[in-house]
């Protein structure tokens, strides 16, 4: 869907531009991802390039759309809620597009981007207006951000740092520790499920059903020990070929203990003898969305459980662990919640599981009466029989800052406003002509955009001596991940500018 079909209409000022995209949260029908269990269908498009003109800007040539008439008023759509107008797009084919691709079609005056039917629009003034259109752009405020020039886009790998952390950590470091010592254990014993309970902002879940402890590893491995002991009677784990090393590798490992069978995620699989599926919501390197709810079911229809990894998905998507159906789900809290580098992951276990949950691993803050030493192993009734050693304090209210900011903006307001930045980056990326595996669907991606080229760890390396922050995933994906408190429909922009400026200085 493109940034026109987003917003129904001609693209001016648009204040209610983030009410008009649907939501995400997976639980549509028509989101199905992977053809209900496993089939690929991420897509590869090179679509309408249009014509660019070079200008001067900070003493850098950067190339820009032709000038632009200026922008219509406000659609009717816009302004009364009515029927959003669809601007079709051209037709393209994915039918022999190539991950890495970088030719692009030769004009009889030299340049590489033809014409499209929508010349004319001026990608960086359309990008100014909505960043002044942005209901949540004051939450930027909210962020240290000492160098305000710089294009950060990889908030889905470490998210930047709220000003309420520091100040947190100061008071906690100065004041709890070193003042109050051992004393401030009164107040950070039920840190881990306190701060679990703001994830019903986040992802939907009741009180009680989730804490914070330790690693997304660690975290994957419990998870997946919890539902091979509610199957007791199943001998095969199933995780995805292409899911992201960590969930593999604690499942292969687990399999190698246990003697179990590891099955490949595929269309059509057998999952009569299935215990447990490994899964994430959202693909790391695309941001193809899984059909949680059709999923889930599926699974459960034929006996098995899900374990679903939601590192990808909260604090950037609307998700209700409850209306999907989700019975037990981990995830970190570093990139989207803004929680700090290694900051405790999270475990979500459904009030209906708790009291069967059996632990791989028993530490005494699971224990019910933790002080009484003498006593044999007797695990809470609830979500904290989950929890192991000592919780690591200050990660834990660094990372209680961030998702407060998350809880008070709003997951409606972040993930619309994730929907329309992407929908933004996939026109931009359509209009200068790059490759693009991220899904068109906008019910059917998370928060971050694939670009591909064959040289993609060169240009990783480029775009920061440009002073533009992102990452790569093997083999040629430059990935851009869009976080709504603190990217700017500009960083967009001038973040794809710059890419595409170091791609055709490399094929000139």
């Amino acid at each position: 869907m493109s940034i026109r079909e987003t917003l129904g209409g001609p693209l001016g000022p648009p204040p209610q531009l983030w009410s008009l995209t649907s939501s995400s949260c997976g639980a549509t029908p028509e989101s199905v991802s992977r053809s209900q269990l496993g089939a690929g269908c991420a897509q590869t498009s090179q679509r309408r390039r249009r014509s660019l003109r070079v200008v001067q800007s900070g003493g850098a040539k950067r190339r820009v759309p032709s000038p632009a008439p200026a922008p219509k008023a406000l659609p009717r759509s816009l302004e009364s809620g009515g029927a959003k107008r669809r601007i079709p797009s051209p037709a393209h084919s994915t039918a022999g597009a190539r991950f890495g691709s970088c030719n692009r079609e030769e004009r009889s005056d030299g340049s590489r981007h033809p014409p499209g039917q929508n010349e004319g629009v001026t990608s960086r003034e359309i990008a100014l207006q909505l960043d002044a259109a942005d209901p949540l752009a004051s939450f930027r405020d909210e962020f240290f951000i000492p160098d305000q020039s710089l294009v950060y886009l990889d908030g889905n790998s470490l998210g930047r740092t709220p000003k309420r952390t520091i100040e947190r950590l100061h008071q906690v470091v100065e004041k709890e520790w070193a003042g109050d010592l051992i004393l401030s254990w009164d107040h950070w014993l039920d840190l881990p499920r306190r701060i679990g309970d703001r994830f019903a902002d986040i992802i939907g879940s009741r009180p009680g059903e989730v804490v914070l402890h330790d690693s997304t590893t660690l975290n994957l491995f419990q998870g997946v020990h919890i539902a091979l002991n509610l199957r007791p009677d199943r001998r095969v784990l199933v995780v995805a070929d292409d899911e992201f090393p960590t969930d593999r590798y604690v499942v292969e490992g687990i399999a190698h203990d246990l003697g179990l069978t590891v099955r490949s995620l595929r269309p059509g699989i057998d999952l009569s003898d299935v215990a447990v599926i490994v899964r994430s919501v959202i693909d790391y390197r695309t941001a193809e969305m899984v059909d949680v709810a059709s999923f889930t079911d599926e699974a459960r229809r034929a006996g098995a459980m899900v374990l679903w990894d939601l590192s990808h998905t909260a604090g950037a998507v609307e998700f209700d662990v409850h209306a999907l159906g989700v019975e037990l789900a981990v995830g970190c809290t570093y990139k989207f919640l803004n929680g700090g580098p290694g900051s405790p992951a999270y475990t979500f276990v459904s009030h209906e599981l708790q009291s069967m949950v059996r632990q791989p691993i028993r530490g005494w803050f699971a224990q019910k009466d933790q002080f009484a030493m003498e006593r044999p192993f007797e695990p809470f009734d609830d979500i904290r029989r989950v929890l192991l050693g000592t919780p690591h304090i200050l990660s834990l209210v660094a990372a209680e800052e961030g998702i407060a900011l998350s809880a008070r903006a709003g997951m409606g307001a972040i993930a619309a406003k994730g929907r329309a930045l992407v929908a933004y980056a996939m026109e931009v990326i359509d209009h200068l002509g790059l490759t693009t595996s991220t899904p068109r669907d906008t019910a059917r991606r998370g928060n971050h955009v694939a670009v591909h080229h064959p040289d993609a760890p060169v240009l990783l390396r480029r775009l920061a001596e440009r002073k533009v922050v992102a990452d790569v995933r093997p083999p040629d994906i430059v990935r851009l991940g869009l976080s709504p408190l603190t990217t700017r429909f500009t960083d967009v922009w001038d973040g794809l500018a710059t890419l595409d400026d170091l791609i055709r200085s490399n094929d000139s």
